[in-house]
């Protein structure tokens, strides 16, 4: 049976409260997180993972910042030993592809994506991805969002 996940939040309390997203027989995933969005929601599914792993993420909300100019860095953990790291420059300047970018501070947002790891098998065991999203460019940078996401594969 597929399951869906839906999540409605706040960004905005304390990083260190962790909230399910999603617990089935294959998977558990769960987040924490500090930053400035309002009225967020935000879906992922399927919620299972069968070896091949492809998730389609929706989400959208009302940031308290201007979507322009955007850096985001990210960890990846496999039982506390680090796995990947990737730096990720986002509605810069001359691209504006994106269907966020652009959208200004307490402005409505819709955002699509797909996630694979299918060239990548994911053993059983503890994921844990540390994400950290900037506005601004270099020394100028504002840290807007922090959030933790762990995914335990059964």
């Amino acid at each position: 049976m597929i399951q869906h996940i839906l999540l409605f939040f706040t960004f905005g309390s304390a990083l260190g409260e962790n909230y399910v997203l999603c617990s089935t027989e294959e998977l558990d995933t769960w987040y924490s997180f500090s930053g400035g969005f309002d009225q967020m929601l935000l879906t992922i599914l399927p919620c299972q993972y069968n070896g091949i792993g492809e998730w389609e993420i929706k989400f959208s909300g009302i940031p308290w910042f201007d979507l322009m100019n955007l850096h985001l860095e990210m960890q990846v953990f496999y039982n506390d030993q680090t796995v990947a790291e990737k730096n990720i420059d986002w509605c810069i300047e001359e691209d504006q592809r994106e269907q966020i970018c652009g959208t200004i501070k307490g402005e409505h947002f819709n955002y699509e994506a797909r996630m694979r790891t299918a060239e990548y098998y994911l053993s059983p065991g503890l994921y844990e991805i540390y994400m950290h999203l900037f506005t601004g460019f270099d020394i100028q940078q504002e840290l807007i969002l922090h959030a933790n996401f762990t995914v335990l594969i059964k």
